[in-house]
C-alpha cells in the first residue's frame, strides 16, 4: 500500500528501514553497555587489588601444594631427560654420561632453582602476611628432608644477583653437568654451593674435565628457560591464573 501517492512513499519500505535502524542502535547500545561493564569491573578489581585470582586460604594449602609439587616434579624430570638427550645427540662421540636419571645433587639444585623463581611470583597469589608460612610449607612439600641443603642452593643462586639471569642459569647448568658426568664438587663451604661448584671445576687440573663440563653446561643452559617458564606456568595454573600462564608461555617462545 502506498500513502501520499504524490510523493510515492512505500510504508512497508519505511517500516523495514526503521526496523534496521532500530537493530543497529540496539547493537550499539549493547556494545557500549558491555564496554562500561568491563571498565567498571576492571576499575573495581584494581581498586580492590584483585586483578589476579583470589588467593587461597591456609586451610586449602595442602591440596594445592600436593598437586603443585607433583607438577613441578614432572617438569624437573622432563628437563633432566631433555638435557640427557641433548648431550647424547651432540656429544656422544667424546663424552660419557655417568648419571642418566635425575637424583642426588641434580634433584636438589633443580628444586632450588625452581623455588627461586617460584618465590619471585608468590606475591601474586599469597597474601603478604602469610607468604613466609606458605614458603615454609612449599619447601617441605617439594624438597622433603633435604630442604635445608636445597635452601642453601636457592640462596646461593640468589646471591648471583638479578641483573644477569643468564649467569644463574649457567652456574645451575654447571651443577647439573657435573652430576651427569659423575664429577665431584662441593669443595667449598655449603653457604656458597653453586660458587663452590663453579670454582672447583674451574681449578681442576684435568683440562678434559673442564672442557666436557663446560660443553655440557652450555647445552643444558639452552634448556633452562623452558624449565623456568614451565615452573612459573605450573604455579599460575595452580592458582587458576590462565591469563598469566599464557603470557609467560609467549615470553618463553620469544626467548627460545
Amino acid at each position: 500500500m502506498k500513502l501520499f501517492s504524490k510523493y510515492d512513499i512505500d510504508l512497508t519500505e519505511v517500516k523495514n528501514k526503521a526496523k534496521q535502524y532500530y537493530l543497529i542502535c540496539l547493537n550499539y547500545a549493547r556494545t557500549i553497555l558491555k564496554i562500561c561493564i568491563d571498565y567498571c569491573t576492571m576499575m573495581y578489581n584494581k581498586y580492590n587489588k584483585s586483578e589476579y585470582p583470589v588467593t587461597i586460604t591456609p586451610n586449602h594449602w595442602d591440596e594445592k601444594l600436593q598437586c603443585f609439587s607433583k607438577d613441578i616434579r614432572e617438569i624437573r624430570e622432563l628437563f633432566f631427560n631433555k638435557s640427557i638427550d641433548t648431550i647424547q645427540n651432540c656429544c656422544s662421540d667424546h663424552i660419557t654420561i655417568i648419571n642418566s636419571t635425575i637424583g642426588g645433587k641434580a634433584e636438589t639444585v633443580t628444586i632450588a632453582y625452581q623455588l627461586m623463581h617460584i618465590f619471585n611470583h608468590l606475591s601474586r597469589y599469597v597474601d603478604d602476611s602469610e607468604i613466609e608460612e606458605f614458603k615454609k610449607d612449599l619447601i617441605e612439600y617439594v624438597a622433603g628432608p633435604d630442604y635445608e641443603r636445597c635452601m642453601d642452593f636457592t640462596e646461593g643462586y640468589k646471591k648471583l644477583g638479578d641483573t644477569m639471569p643468564e649467569k644463574k642459569a649457567y652456574f645451575f647448568s654447571i651443577d647439573i653437568a657435573k652430576y651427569i658426568l659423575g664429577h665431584s664438587n662441593d669443595s667449598l663451604p655449603s653457604s656458597f654451593p653453586c660458587l663452590s661448584s663453579y670454582i672447583s671445576y674451574g681449578l681442576s687440573k684435568n683440562v678434559s674435565e673442564r672442557l666436557s663440563v663446560t660443553e655440557c653446561a652450555l647445552l643444558i643452559a639452552s634448556l633452562v628457560p623452558k624449565l623456568t617458564g614451565a615452573t612459573v606456568i605450573a604455579l599460575s595454573l595452580c592458582f587458576g591464573d590462565e591469563e598469566y600462564a599464557k603470557e609467560i608461555e609467549i615470553q618463553i617462545e620469544t626467548l627460545i
